[in-house]
C-alpha cells in the first residue's frame, strides 16, 4: 500500500529534479524526463498449486520461481546496478528464451531505463530470433509509481495478462531513448494491446521491482493450464444458493442470473453452484435452487425473480449463528423398495458407506444391504428390513456428514435407537449390527397381538379403553397421536369407539405387537444372544425414548437394549426434552419421513423438521432439497464450497441499485423522517411503524422486513435516537435509542410498542396528530391559566423530558415542546422554526420560552425573533453542573457558590446573555431544595405573566 498523505517527499523530489514536469511516465522513452508519483494497494492471494486444484479454486496464474538480490555498492542510493540486475534474472530463470514478456520495474528516468533495460537484453536478448523479441511494458505509465506498492501493481498487471490471453499496451512511448538499443538488445515495448505469443507453447512472462535502497526482486510466472478436475457423478443435481440482506434483492439477483444463463457462455451448473456456495452465508434472506438440467434452472430462477413457486425451489431466513440440528432416527415402516438407489449413483459417500456395512450385515444378519436396495426388493420380513434399515440410516449420516453436518443431538424411535446410538458414539457399529440381527430374527417370529395407531394422548385414552384391559400405549408420538398394543379383539374395539367419536383411528398390519407383553418370552433369549454389549460415553447429546428420563446418561448396554424392545417408546417425551433445552432444527435420518407429523405436532412453532428422502421420489434431488432447506434456514456447514463439485467461474455479481445520495439532489428514497409519508387510511399499526422506519433510513417502506436486525440496514444511535423521535410523535410512546437497538427488528419494536396485529394498549395522552404536520408541538400540557410556556428540545431530540416537569407544575400553565426536525440541521435555521410554531399556536404572545441544555440555545434566539410580535415574558434555561474536585480549603458551600458562578460565566460567553443567580441561597441547599426553588421561581413567574 503507498498512501500520499502530506507533500513533504513530493516537493523534495521536485526540488532534485525527479519527477516528471508533465505527470507521465515515459519508461524507455527517448522523452523520459522523470518519475510520477503514486499511490494505490495491491492484494493477491497465493495457495499451493495442488491445493487450489484440489479444492477447485480459479488459478489466474502460477509463480514458478522467485529471486531477490542486493546492488551492494553503486554509484548512489538511486542510482541502480546492471551486474546485480543482471545476475538477478539469471537466478530466476532457467531458460530465458521461454519467456515471452518481463513487467519491468520501469520508472521513466533517464538513468534507470537504460541500465535495466541492458540487464534484461544481456540475460534475455542474446541468441533471440529476431522476430521473437523479449516484449516489455511498465505499469507505471499507467498508474505511476506506487513505491512500496509498484511490485504488487506490476505482479497484477501480469497476472491478469496472463489470465486473458493478452497483453495490454505500455502507455506514452514513442521512440526508445538514445542510451539503449531495444532492436540490437532483442526488447520490444508493447504500444498497444496484442495477444501472448507464447514462444515456448506456455505463456511466461517475469515481473520485476527495485527498491529505493538497492533491493532487487523478481518473480517468474506462468499461465495455469488446468487439468481436467473430476467432476462428481452426473446423477447429482445441481444446488445453487444465493442470499441478500431482503427478499427483494435475493428475488432480483435471481432474475439477473436467469437471464444471464439464457445467454451464458458454456458454464455448467455444477460449476455455478460451486461459484454461488462461496458467495452466500452472509444475508439473512435465502433460496436454493435444486435441479437436473439448465432447463429446470432458469425457471426455478424465474419463479424466485417473481415470488411464484417452484418443486425445484426452497426459500427461507436464517443466522450466521444458525443451529446444529438434531438427528431423528425412526423405526420401522420407512422401507419402499428402490429406496436409495440413486443415491448409490450421485452420492459416492452413500455408496461407499453401503459397499463397507455389506459384509457387516450379512455376517451378522445374513442380509445384503445393497441387494435390497433394489426396486424388485422383497421387503415384507422384520428379519430382513430391521438390518437394511440399519444400514440405510447409517449411510445416510454419513452422507450428511459429508456436507459438513454434525448433529447436536440425536433421537431414536424404537428400532432407531440401534443406529442413533452408533451416530452418537455410545456403541460402533459392529455392535450395532449385532443387536439389530437379533431383534429382527426374534420379532419376525412374533405373532400374538395387535397395534393400531389414534389420535389420542395416553391421557385421552383412559375413556374408551376403560373395559380393554390388554389395550396399552406401545408409541408415546406426540401430545394428540399414540400407538397402542393389544388382544386383536380389544384393538379393534377401541379403534372402533374413537371413530365413533370422530376421532381418527386406523389398525396396523403387522404380524406380532411390539413393545407389549407379547415380547417378554422373548426378552430372555435377547439378552443372552446380545452378551456383553459394551458402551462408551457419546459424542453428541443422546435423548432416550426407553428411560422415564430422556436426559438420562445411562449406558447403552445388554439391559437397555433389552428396555427398548419390551417398554413404550417414549418419542413425546424425548423431542419435548430437545425442544426445551432449546433445539429448533430436527432432520429425520431415514429413507422416508414417518416421524414429521409426530415432531410438528409436539415442536414449538417456529421449527423446522426436515426429511432426508421421502417415498417413491427421485432420492438424490430428494436429498439435495433437504440440504438445501437446511442451508437456506442458516444451518452452518464448515467449508460449504468444498463440499460441491465443479470449478469456480466467472458469474456475474448482484447489481448495483444505483440510488443517489449527492448533497442537494432528492434521493431515491426519502431520508427526512416519516412525517413526509402520508399514511394510508387503513393502515394498520405495523404499516405504520414500517413507514416511520423506512422513512428515518432512507428505504422504501417495503424494503423493510420486519424480521430482519435494523442493525443490518445500517441502524446506529443517531438513526435510533431519530426513529425513536418519530415513533413518539405517532404513537405517543417513548422508545429510548439503547431500547430501539437492543430489540433487533421491526417485529420486536411492535411487540414493544404493542402494534404487532392490535391498536395500541396504551394510546397517546393526546389526540394523535399525523406527523405529517410538520407545525405540530408536543403538548405536555394543554390546560392553566398562566402564561404558556413552550420548551425546545435537548440535544437528544425528543421533548418528552419536560413530562416530568409538566407534572410537577400542577396544571398551572399550558406547556408545549418543540422536536428535533431533521431539516433545518443548523441552530439558527431550527430556532426560526421553533419560533415559527410558537406563533402559529399563539400568534401575539405573551409567550414564556425556554428549554434545557441545547434546548436553551434554541430557545434564547426564538425569543430573539419573537419579539418584534409580541412579548416574551420570560427566558428559562435549565441545566445541569458537572461535579468536579473541591479546590482545597473550601468549604461545601463555597465550591457550590464557585459551580454556580462558573456556569453563569460559561454561559455569558457561550450565548452572550448575562445570568444573574441567587448564588448563596443555591449554594446553601442541597440538590433536591434547589430542584423546589427553581419550579419555585417558575411558579412566581407563571403569578407575575399570567
Amino acid at each position: 500500500m503507498n498512501l500520499l498523505l502530506t507533500p513533504a517527499v513530493t516537493l523534495g523530489l521536485q526540488r532534485a529534479g525527479a519527477l516528471a514536469p508533465d505527470g507521465r511516465c515515459k519508461a524507455f522513452d527517448a522523452a523520459a524526463d522523470g518519475i510520477v508519483r503514486g499511490e494505490g494497494c495491491g492484494v493477491v492471494v497465493l495457495k499451493r498449486l495442488t491445493d487450489a486444484e484440489r479444492d477447485g479454486d480459479r488459478v489466474l496464474a502460477v509463480i514458478t520461481s522467485t529471486a531477490v538480490n542486493s546492488d551492494g555498492r553503486s554509484n548512489g542510493l538511486t542510482a541502480p546496478n546492471g551486474e546485480a540486475q543482471c545476475a538477478l534474472l539469471a537466478e530466476a530463470h532457467r531458460d530465458p528464451a521461454t519467456v515471452d514478456y518481463v513487467e519491468a520495474h520501469g520508472t521513466g528516468t533517464a538513468l534507470g531505463d537504460p541500465i535495466e533495460a541492458s540487464a534484461l537484453g544481456a540475460v534475455f536478448g542474446a541468441g533471440r530470433d529476431p522476430d521473437r523479441p523479449l516484449l516489455i511494458g511498465s505499469v507505471k505509465t499507467n498508474l505511476g509509481h506506487l513505491e512500496a506498492a509498484c511490485g504488487i501493481a506490476g505482479l497484477i498487471k501480469t497476472v491478469l495478462a496472463l489470465h486473458h490471453g493478452e497483453i495490454p499496451a505500455q502507455l506514452h512511448f514513442t521512440r526508445p531513448g538514445p542510451h539503449a538499443d531495444l532492436d540490437a538488445l532483442g526488447l520490444r515495448v508493447v504500444t498497444c494491446a496484442e495477444p501472448w505469443p507464447r514462444y515456448s507453447g506456455t505463456a511466461t512472462a517475469g515481473v520485476s521491482a527495485f527498491g529505493f535502497g538497492g533491493t532487487n526482486a523478481h518473480v517468474v510466472l506462468t499461465e495455469h493450464r488446468a487439468s481436467a478436475r473430476p467432476q462428481g457423478p452426473g446423477e447429482r443435481p445441481a444446488l445453487l444458493l444465493l442470499d441478500g440482506p431482503t427478499g427483494e434483492r435475493v428475488r432480483s439477483y435471481a432474475g439477473e442470473l436467469a437471464d444471464w444463463l439464457h445467454t451464458a457462455p458454456r458454464v455448467r451448473d455444477s460449476d455455478l453452484a460451486r461459484t454461488l456456495a462461496g458467495r452466500t452465508g452472509r444475508g439473512r434472506h435465502r433460496a436454493a435452487v435444486v435441479t437436473r438440467d439448465r432447463s429446470q434452472t432458469v425457471h426455478a430462477l424465474r419463479r424466485l425473480a417473481t415470488g411464484g413457486p417452484s418443486l425445484h425451489l426452497v426459500t427461507g431466513e436464517g443466522t450466521p449463528d444458525g443451529p446444529a440440528p438434531v438427528w431423528v432416527f425412526s423405526g420401522y415402516g420407512s422401507q419402499w423398495p428402490g429406496m436409495g438407489r440413486r443415491l448409490l449413483t450421485a452420492e459416492p459417500v452413500f455408496a461407499d458407506a453401503v459397499e463397507r456395512l455389506e459384509p457387516l450385515l450379512r455376517w451378522h444378519a445374513g442380509v445384503s444391504l445393497s441387494a435390497n436396495l433394489r426396486p424388485d426388493a422383497d421387503l415384507s420380513s422384520p428379519a430382513v428390513v430391521m438390518p437394511v434399515l440399519y444400514g440405510v440410516q447409517l449411510a445416510l449420516a454419513e452422507l450428511w456428514s459429508s456436507y459438513g453436518l454434525q448433529p447436536a443431538a440425536v433421537i431414536g424411535h424404537s428400532l432407531g435407537e440401534i443406529a442413533a446410538a452408533v451416530v452418537s458414539g455410545a456403541i460402533d457399529s459392529v455392535a450395532g449390527a449385532r443387536i439389530v440381527a437379533a431383534r429382527s430374527r426374534l420379532l419376525a417370529g412374533l405373532t400374538g397381538g395387535a397395534m393400531a395407531v389414534v389420535d389420542r394422548a395416553e391421557s385421552d385414552l383412559r375413556t374408551p379403553a376403560r373395559d380393554l384391559p390388554t389395550v396399552q400405549v406401545a408409541v408415546h408420538a406426540s401430545p394428540v397421536q399414540s400407538v397402542v398394543t393389544g388382544s386383536a379383539a380389544e384393538v379393534a374395539e377401541l379403534v372402533a369407539r374413537v371413530r365413533a367419536d370422530g376421532g381418527f383411528a386406523r389398525s396396523l398390519d403387522v404380524s406380532g405387537a411390539g413393545h407389549s407383553p407379547e415380547v417378554e418370552p422373548m426378552l430372555g433369549e435377547f439378552a443372552a444372544e446380545l452378551g456383553v454389549v459394551q458402551s462408551t460415553d457419546p459424542c453428541c447429546r443422546r435423548y432416550s425414548t426407553v428411560l422415564d428420563d430422556p436426559r438420562d446418561t445411562a449406558a447403552c448396554d445388554t439391559a437397555y437394549w433389552v428396555a427398548n424392545l419390551r417398554r413404550p417408546v417414549r418419542f413425546l417425551h424425548a423431542v419435548r426434552a430437545a425442544a426445551e433445552d432449546g433445539h429448533r432444527v430436527f432432520v429425520e435420518v431415514a429413507p422416508h419421513a414417518t416421524q414429521s407429523h409426530s415432531l410438528t405436532d409436539t415442536l414449538p412453532e417456529g421449527s423446522l423438521v426436515v426429511p432426508t428422502l421421502r417415498r417413491d421420489t427421485d432420492d438424490a434431488l430428494t436429498f439435495r432439497t433437504s440440504l438445501a432447506t437446511l442451508l437456506v434456514h442458516g444451518v452452518q456447514v464448515d467449508g460449504l464450497r468444498e463440499r460441491f463439485d465443479g470449478r469456480i467461474v466467472d458469474v456475474p455479481s448482484p447489481r448495483w441499485h444505483h440510488r443517489r445520495f449527492w448533497f442537494g439532489e432528492a434521493p431515491a428514497q426519502a431520508t427526512a423522517p416519516a412525517a413526509a409519508v402520508p399514511a394510508a387510511p387503513d393502515e394498520g399499526p405495523m404499516e405504520r411503524l414500517r413507514r416511520c422506519v423506512a422513512g428515518v433510513m432512507g428505504y422504501g417502506p417495503d424494503r423493510i422486513d420486519p424480521d430482519v436486525p435494523l442493525t443490518d440496514l445500517g441502524l446506529d444511535s443517531l438513526t435510533a435516537a431519530r426513529i425513536g423521535g418519530v415513533v413518539e410523535r405517532e404513537f405517543g410512546v417513548v422508545v429510548e435509542p439503547g431500547t430501539l437497538l437492543g430489540q433487533g427488528t421491526l417485529r420486536a419494536l411492535a411487540d414493544l410498542l404493542g402494534a404487532g396485529e392490535t391498536p395500541l394498549s396504551n394510546p397517546p395522552r393526546e389526540p394523535a396528530r399525523h406527523p405529517a404536520d410538520p407545525l405540530s408541538l408536543r403538548v405536555l400540557s394543554a390546560t392553566g391559566p398562566a402564561t404558556p410556556l413552550f420548551l425546545a428540545h435537548a440535544a437528544g431530540g425528543s421533548s418528552a423530558v419536560y413530562t416530568r416537569l409538566a407534572e410537577r407544575l400542577g396544571g398551572q400553565r399550558p406547556l408545549y415542546g418543540f422536536d428535533r426536525q431533521e431539516d433545518p440541521d443548523d441552530v439558527p435555521g431550527r430556532a426560526a422554526e421553533f419560533a415559527r410554531r410558537i406563533r402559529r399556536a399563539l400568534p401575539n404572545g405573551p409567550w414564556i420560552v425556554g428549554g434545557w441544555s441545547y434546548g436553551g440555545v434554541l430557545a434564547q434566539e426564538a425569543a430573539r425573533l419573537l419579539s418584534p410580535y409580541g412579548t416574551v415574558c420570560a427566558l428559562v434555561l435549565l441545566d445541569s453542573v458537572l461535579p468536579l474536585p473541591a479546590p482545597p480549603g473550601l468549604t461545601p458551600a463555597d465550591v457550590a457558590r464557585r459551580r454556580f458562578e462558573d456556569f453563569a460565566a460559561h454561559v455569558e460567553r457561550t450565548y452572550g446573555s448575562p445570568l444573574v443567580l441567587p448564588y448563596d441561597e443555591l449554594a446553601a441547599l442541597d440538590d433536591s431544595a434547589r430542584i423546589d426553588l427553581v419550579l419555585q421561581v417558575l411558579g412566581e413567574e407563571s403569578d407575575q405573566f399570567t
